[in-house]
């Protein structure tokens, strides 16, 4: 595979998004032939199923909120990432906001906040702080680059998720020990051998994992759920639960969600696609093209 992605000259850097679409096609057809997931191709097989995460926008109308919520109930999904850091909000309000929206969910959830590397590393020491009151599994990306190095140890844990595009960044963040959880994304970070090997890199060092996805179709959903599923440690709850925006495709054409809150290793080859469902997908391309 490496001496294909060589020949064609994709770079991770350059087309991530390329290459992650190439190694999908290729460990499909490498599963399909041996008779095995890409998640045991990849060299999984430890565990069957990963936790699901969802995500909630702090800057949504509550009505709106509500709705959303209850779509990810429906789903079984006990693990939230709530979106913060919005200009439109002041500290002061965003907290108010917060305490109004998560007090019913208290003890009954798995919080998460996201900033999206949206303050200066000063301002990110003092909204972390601000958050220890919600207790949060974690806040991802509260700054973003080399910002991050600035952090320190925090009131509560921080993740860097965005910034690990950048390949100079990583071998930092291990050495500093400060940051507690790394977000890959395989279509940001360079494909599913990228993703894992830094998902391995990071557990070697005591960093926890989260696989999650960039708003993707049923493939690319369901190509980093095996790599969610492939992992010698079991990553944490991961953003890989179903979006709204899926609905333009058939519920059937992603597998592996069967059971409520959790993706399940369905054990199917390659992708676990029928030939039937894969000229059923294209079909429907076309009809959307």
């Amino acid at each position: 595979m490496n001496a294909w992605i060589a020949t064609l000259g994709i770079s991770p850097q350059r087309e991530p998004s390329a290459l992650f679409a190439l190694e999908t096609a290729l460990l499909d057809l490498v599963g399909q032939a041996r008779g095995e997931s890409i998640a045991f191709v990849l060299g999984g097989g430890g565990y069957d199923k990963v936790e699901l995460s969802g995500v909630l926008d702090l800057a949504e109308p509550l009505e709106l909120w509500e709705q959303n919520k209850e779509w990810l109930d429906n789903q079984g999904i006990r693990t939230l990432k709530v979106k913060v850091g919005h200009q439109c909000l002041s500290l002061e309000r965003e907290l108010e906001r917060l305490e109004e929206r998560l007090c019913q969910m208290r003890g009954q959830r798995t919080l998460r906040l996201d900033a999206n590397g949206a303050w200066s590393p000063a301002e990110a020491i003092l909204r972390l702080s601000s958050y220890s009151r919600f207790c949060p599994q974690f806040v991802e990306e509260p700054t973003k680059g080399l910002g991050l190095m600035e952090l320190g140890p925090c009131s509560v844990p921080w993740a860097a998720d965005e910034s690990l595009v950048d390949p100079s960044l990583q071998p930092l963040l291990l050495q500093d020990g400060n940051c507690s959880v790394w977000v890959l994304k395989p279509a940001l970070v360079g494909g599913l051998l990228m993703a894992r090997a830094l998902a391995e890199k990071a557990h070697q060092f005591g960093v926890e994992v989260v696989v999650t996805h960039c708003v993707d179709g049923p493939v690319a959903l369901t190509a980093a759920s095996q790599l969610a599923l492939s992992l010698n440690r079991p990553p944490l709850a991961c953003g890989l639960a179903k979006h709204k925006r899926l609905g333009i495709w058939k519920e059937r054409e992603i597998a592996g969600f069967q059971q409520p809150g959790w993706i399940t290793h369905t054990h199917r080859p390659g992708l676990g696609w029928s030939v039937e469902e894969k000229e059923a997908f294209l079909n429907h391309m076309v009809r959307l093209a």
